[in-house]
């Protein structure tokens, strides 16, 4: 397996600073206390696929604060409810606490009366401007369901400036609907990349190919899977190129897609798709490892 040369450079970039800590959320779900704890072990371990920063629900920043030490330094990512307003004062609140640094702020698209996709986004993002203008943190707001993905993502792109502005699109959850089929998520994708505006993904990404949960029977993509499929879009491709990456269950076979990307193309993937939430940290470091995907490499800070 060759590993070196301009493959290396390539691998580097492609799955460097990926994985957001979702240890809060199902199926993880863990307390607070264990949350920090795991949270603390991985920024200790220093692994280039973490992106080192933790997803915390507004709602649950107090007990976060509560269990936060002298010496730590967490990036947060608030994660909001349907409450703009409980936003607005988790962020407050964050902007005077020094053991923490707000690194972003993901909003449901719920959180607006609108039920237009549209009117939704311009709602949302009027409320959050003050927040993301004058300090740059980046939104991401998540469709209600992957359908409107597409709606959300023009609306996104034809805002007027107010910083950056993302797509955030589930892949899966606790519940056999909440997995989108391969077309509709392609579909997602493809706006966002064919818009310029940037993505992230949440929920069934814990591992690198696409596979059936035998404990749930519930099939999960793979986050190799997506970045193929975002590949597919930067590169040029359809939808039809798009499905089948996603649909792509040959963990030999994805894997030497992968490291055949080159380096530009691997640097334009990640600058459409920035990161994604996962409740385990070490599973996908370990399978992108066990596939020969991770490289050593001093993590730039």
């Amino acid at each position: 397996m060759d590993m070196g040369g301009s493959g290396t450079c390539a691998m580097s970039g492609l799955l460097a600073r990926l994985v957001d800590d979702a240890v809060l959320f199902p199926p993880a779900s863990l307390s607070m206390t264990a949350a920090v704890a795991r949270h603390r072990d991985d920024l200790a371990a220093q692994s280039p696929m973490l992106t080192d920063r933790l997803l915390c629900p507004a709602a649950r920043l107090h007990e976060l604060l509560a269990e936060l030490r002298g010496a730590d330094r967490f990036r947060v990512v608030l994660i909001a409810g349907t409450r703009l307003d409980a936003v607005t004062e988790s962020v407050r609140v964050v902007a005077t606490a020094p053991a923490i640094e707000l690194d972003s702020l993901e909003v449901p698209l719920s959180a607006s009366k609108a039920v237009d996709p549209g009117q939704a986004v311009g709602e949302i993002v009027e409320t959050v401007r003050c927040i993301s203008e004058p300090t740059g943190v980046p939104v991401y707001l998540e469709a209600r369901s992957v359908d409107q993905v597409p709606a959300m993502v023009r609306a996104i792109a034809g805002l007027s400036s107010c910083g950056t502005v993302g797509a955030k699109i589930r892949c899966g959850g606790i519940r056999p609907e909440l997995f989108p089929a391969a077309p509709a998520l392609a579909r997602a994708l493809g706006s966002a990349v064919a818009a310029g505006v940037p993505i992230k993904a949440t929920a069934g990404l814990h591992r690198a190919v696409r596979h059936v949960d035998p404990a749930t029977g519930f099939t999960h993509f793979g986050f190799l899977n997506l970045l193929l499929a975002v590949t597919a879009f930067v590169r040029g491709g359809g939808p039809a190129e798009a499905v089948a990456a996603l649909e792509a269950a040959g963990a030999g076979d994805v894997a030497r897609q992968a490291r055949g990307l080159d380096p530009e193309t691997a640097s334009a993937v990640r600058s459409a798709f920035v990161a994604y939430g996962s409740c385990s940290t070490r599973r996908p470091v370990r399978e992108a490892a066990a596939m020969g995907l991770l490289v050593e490499q001093q993590r730039a800070r």
